[in-house]
């Protein structure tokens, strides 16, 4: 599994410059929006937690905070938590949470670093799975491409 973890570290941060996008609360949204960002990751915010046997094993976990910018301005903070589930595939399973000025914002998903034979490189999604605040019932799907340390995240919100 990837010891950096980049690939969970850069999906939490495009779930959380999701929210960052997203109304204020008392205006009005539209039913779906695509909205694209850049991130990019800090190693100081990062932490791998080894868990046996040593070295990239499943179980390893991955937690780290990051604070979300939006052109370049600050924009929340973000709280993740991934661990390694697929030692063949090179799976991370994350679960992350956005702080921001109108309220919180969860996604879930998964990562596969290599080609799973008959279907192919299954790329990195993530669902938003709700909110609180001015983000309470979003759903949507959070895309990321890039190398882990410039990436471009793609957001398709839905609102109730």
């Amino acid at each position: 599994m990837a010891r950096t973890g980049i690939g969970c570290v850069i999906a939490a941060t495009a779930v959380a410059a999701a929210v960052a996008a997203l109304p204020a609360s008392g205006q009005n949204a539209p039913a779906e929006r695509t909205l694209e960002f850049t991130s990019a990751q800090s190693p100081r915010d990062f932490k791998l937690i080894d868990m046996r046997p040593r070295g990239d094993s499943a179980g390893d976990r991955y937690v780290f905070s990051t604070t979300l910018k939006r052109a370049g301005k600050r924009a929340g903070r973000l709280e993740a938590d991934c661990v390694a589930v697929d030692p063949t595939y090179q799976g991370l399973q994350c679960n992350v949470v956005a702080f921001l000025a109108d309220g919180r914002l969860t996604a879930s998903g998964a990562y596969l670093a290599k080609r799973v034979p008959g279907v192919g490189r299954v790329g990195e999604q993530y669902a938003i799975t709700g909110g609180s605040g001015a983000y309470e019932g979003v759903t949507g799907v959070v895309r990321r491409h890039g190398n882990g340390k410039r990436d471009t995240l793609t957001l398709t919100l839905k609102f109730p």
